[in-house]
Formats: C-alpha cells, sequence, structure tokens
C-alpha cells in the first residue's frame, strides 16, 4: 500500500514538473497548427472583409506571410510568438489568447480543457518568465499617449547612461527612431487603431522599440536625440509634474476610481460613471436613491476608459431610469461557412447578401425586444447622455453604438479606431497539437448599415474631442476627475452636455 502510495506522490510530482516544461513540437506539427489557425481566421473572423475594404490593408494576406516565419523557429516560445502575432493582424481587441474557459457559455466539444491549465502553468513558469525577461531587455517600452496625430512621452524620467550621468526626460513629444517619423513607424509596426479621417493606422496603448537605436523628441522648446544603446537604465520618477489647480479635489493615484453616482445642484444634473459593465442590485438600487423625488434635467453616464463586462449592467441600469419602454433592434452577421455550424447550428439559418460589401454573404441573427421601465424606476423622461473615449470598449460600447438606435439617447465623446458595437461572447478555438486556445470573434454588428464604414460602429453622434492637458495630463495629475469642481472646469465633454438643450 506505500509502495503505491509513493508512486502515485512520485507520478504527482513528475506531472507537476512537467507543467514547467516547454511543449515539445516537431516543425510539421507548426506548420499544421499554423494552417489550422488560418483556417479558422479565415472561415469564423467576418471583419477581414470590413477591414480591408475601410482601411485597404489585407489582414488576411498579412497573417498568411507569417507562416515563413515558422522556418527559423527553435524553440516553442518562437513558435507562439508567432500564433501570437498572427491573432494581432486580426485587430481585434477581443481576439486573443487565453488560460480559462467557461463551461455554461462555451461549446468545449474537442477542446482539450487539461492543456488549458497545462500551458498556463507553462507560461507562469520561472523559466518562461525569465525567458520573457530576457526578450524584454532587447526592447525599450514607451510609454506614449497618442492626441492629436502626436505621440507623447508621459511621465518624468531619468536615463542613465554607462558613465552614470543623468538625463532628464519629461513629457516629451516624440519626433521620430532611426530617422523615421514615429507616426510612420506606428503605423507600419504598431497597427491597433485606425484613424477614419486620416486614413492611417495608431496605438493609444504604447509600444516598444528596439533598445538599440536614435530616438528624437522635443522637451521644453528644445531638440533631442536619445542614442538608447547609451543608456542601459531608464526610471520613472513620477506620472506627471503639472502644476495642480488648489480648487480642484485630489485623489491618490493608487486609488482605483470605481462606480459612482452624484445629483448636481445646479443643474439638476443625475451623473452615473461605471468602469465597467459588472453592476451589482446595490448599484441599481443607489441609482434610484440618488435621483428619487429630484428633478431631473439630464442623466450623463459616464464610460470612458470602461473595458467592458456584461451587456446586463447597462439594460438593468436604463429599467433604473427610463418611464416608458424602449425599443432594442440588433442584427449581427457571422461567415456562412461550415466551420460555423458547430456554433450557431445551420438549420433555418437567414443568409443575406450584403450588396454594400461586395455581396459577400452572411448568414444573420437578428432581433427585436424593448427594455420595460422597473416598477419603482426613476421615471426620467428626458435625454440620457453617454460620454465616450478611446478606451470605451466591449459591452460599454455596446451602450454607446446603442444610443444611436435611440432619439432620447446620446452618444457624445470621439471614435476609438476599433471594430465595435453589439456582440456576442467571443468564441472559443484550439489548435490541435500545440493545444494553443484562444478567443476569435465571430459576429459583426450590421444594425443600420450600409456601407462598409459603418459596421465600425464607431462615430458618436457628437464629437467632442478632450485638450492635450485633460487627454493626457490631468488624468495622472491626482486631480479626481469625476469630481463636480473638475467636471465643471476642465472637461470638455461634460460641458458639452450642459451646452445641449
Amino acid at each position: 500500500m506505500r509502495k503505491t502510495i509513493l508512486s502515485l506522490l512520485l507520478l504527482l510530482f513528475v506531472s507537476n514538473l512537467s507543467f514547467a516544461q516547454e511543449p515539445v513540437l516537431t516543425k510539421k506539427q507548426m506548420y499544421k497548427d499554423f494552417d489550422q489557425l488560418v483556417k479558422i481566421i479565415e472561415n469564423c473572423n467576418p471583419q477581414l472583409p470590413v477591414r480591408k475594404a475601410v482601411t485597404g490593408f489585407d489582414n488576411l494576406a498579412a497573417i498568411k506571410k507569417l507562416r515563413k516565419n515558422i522556418d527559423t523557429v527553435n524553440c516553442y516560445d518562437n513558435f507562439y510568438s508567432i500564433l501570437n502575432t498572427t491573432l494581432n493582424f486580426v485587430m481585434d481587441g477581443h481576439t486573443q489568447e487565453v488560460d480559462s474557459f467557461m463551461p455554461e457559455y462555451d461549446n468545449l466539444e474537442g477542446i482539450d480543457t487539461f492543456s488549458i491549465r497545462k500551458n498556463a502553468e507553462y507560461y507562469n513558469s520561472e523559466g518562461c518568465k525569465q525567458k520573457y525577461w530576457e526578450g524584454c531587455r532587447k526592447l525599450f517600452p514607451i510609454k506614449a499617449l497618442y492626441h492629436e496625430d502626436n505621440y507623447y512621452f508621459v511621465g518624468d524620467h531619468y536615463f542613465v547612461d554607462k558613465s552614470k550621468d543623468t538625463l532628464y526626460i519629461h513629457f516629451m513629444k516624440l519626433i521620430s527612431y532611426n530617422g523615421q517619423n514615429l507616426e510612420k513607424y506606428v503605423e507600419e509596426n504598431c497597427m491597433q487603431s485606425y484613424e477614419y479621417k486620416r486614413n492611417t493606422f495608431y496605438t493609444t496603448k504604447g509600444f516598444n522599440i528596439p533598445s538599440k537605436g536614435l530616438l528624437k523628441g522635443e522637451q521644453d522648446g528644445k531638440i533631442y536625440e536619445l542614442n538608447l544603446g547609451n543608456y542601459p537604465i531608464s526610471i520613472l520618477c513620477s506620472l506627471t509634474n503639472i502644476k495642480l489647480d488648489s480648487t480642484i479635489p485630489t485623489i491618490k493615484p493608487s486609488r482605483f476610481k470605481n462606480k459612482e453616482v452624484k445629483f448636481f445642484d445646479r443643474d439638476s444634473i443625475l451623473y452615473i460613471y461605471l468602469d465597467r459593465m459588472n453592476c451589482s442590485t446595490e448599484f441599481y438600487d443607489k441609482v434610484k436613491e440618488v435621483g428619487k423625488g429630484k428633478k431631473i434635467n439630464k442623466v450623463i453616464i459616464d464610460v470612458r476608459d470602461n473595458p467592458g463586462g456584461s451587456d446586463y449592467a447597462w439594460h438593468n441600469l436604463l429599467t433604473a431610469i427610463i418611464k416608458d419602454s424602449i425599443p432594442f433592434h440588433v442584427k449581427l452577421a457571422y461567415c456562412d461557412s461550415k466551420m460555423m455550424d458547430k456554433f450557431y447550428g445551420k438549420k433555418d439559418v437567414k443568409k443575406e447578401r450584403l450588396k454594400w460589401l461586395d455581396n459577400k454573404t452572411y448568414r444573420i441573427m437578428e432581433n427585436n425586444w424593448f427594455f420595460v421601465a422597473d416598477s419603482n424606476s426613476l421615471n426620467y423622461d428626458g435625454k440620457i447622455y453617454i460620454l465616450e473615449n478611446e478606451k470605451t470598449f466591449s459591452a460599454a460600447h455596446s451602450l454607446t453604438s446603442y444610443a444611436n438606435q435611440i432619439d432620447k439617447i446620446i452618444s457624445v465623446g470621439y471614435p476609438t479606431g476599433q471594430m465595435v458595437g453589439l456582440g456576442v461572447l467571443p468564441t472559443l478555438f484550439q489548435l490541435k497539437y500545440s493545444k494553443f486556445t484562444f478567443r476569435l470573434i465571430t459576429t459583426i454588428d450590421i444594425t443600420n448599415c450600409e456601407k462598409p464604414i459603418d459596421v465600425y460602429q464607431d462615430f458618436p453622434e457628437i464629437e467632442v474631442y478632450p485638450t492635450l492637458e485633460e487627454h493626457l495630463l490631468y488624468p495622472l495629475s491626482g486631480y479626481d476627475t469625476k469630481s463636480e469642481k473638475y467636471l465643471y472646469k476642465y472637461d470638455s465633454m461634460f460641458k458639452k452636455v450642459l451646452e445641449l438643450i
């Protein structure tokens, strides 16, 4: 009996060790997995023709070119990097590798759930982390924020060269890298969001450049050229040194701003801020409590910087506010392929040929219903304004997209550069040999669309762009940007709503 127990313990020990080992794949298996990934994207991602029609960039062609990189792969980590680069070329925020699954929602047919855990253990192992940091040493991270066609190196930095001399950099506007205009460098190497008016790609998340090269920038009217290879150390000492307005409340940078409900007496405004779309019953009750018995002139729902969550959050929020029922219409399209039969079925499926997209045929999911006011709602019958910015995404942007359907709900802000709109949970996939597991967006929102660019669903009804200070500096300054004093004094979107009748 003791021998059996020892054998079992040894087996468990060896199994746990295997989690931290690099998966072993032959080159042939790598090629087959890559081809499977391309086939999944081609047959299941409905965004590809839309992106090509709008941007002129052929995502699928760029993805297929990555196959040749497998020729020089000598370890799993390199192959893993190619797979993730492939997903990045889909250019969708929902499309990414995952290390978890949801049995209540996901179709797990053919999914090896044990391998998901095994891969997660490997990526979290010390050996894998060490390889990651070794790769990071070859790169120089730029915490750059994008504003009106320019990138700004945000924060106060000390660059220490090999002789221990120090260069102080703060809020530098970046001009070029190795002689190439920085905007052009980002467009070619960090494709994330799309600027519709200027027909160019940009990024809002910062980016990496090789740690050896010449970085040129402008600070306080002076041009600087930094040979990054001479600065093995850079220290971020603070986010900004902006001189504060003493009339505005401040908060500690570490404080996370959560959901808030406030009533501003001076203009009878009910202001609701949502950091994520995951509200509780207590929050809806608080909305009703704050607004109860008050004459409300305007309701503002602020979903700036909200990455999403559940659509039910804003569904329930609206029903807690409105007086009368309001209609909801959604029309989703997905690929007309056998591969999609597994997820959405194949019987009695409505198909539609989209004349405005080269007569491409899609399968359609369409529904109509009503949001019905709660029995104890605020009975508010006026305008509801939704504030959005470039970081409003997923379920949060579903609310702003829905605003375009309803006259009494008005979106205010500026585009994200992403393809957004209403949708469903991204679909779970897994590759055969590597067990690389990822989610892929498999629907597009074509509600009221008449041309390809409409599918982006990314155009607020009233466009308002922030000043440089409120976009980049004030949020990092310690200001309480959700306080009444800040909103009234500095917030362009909030002040725009005050002007509207």
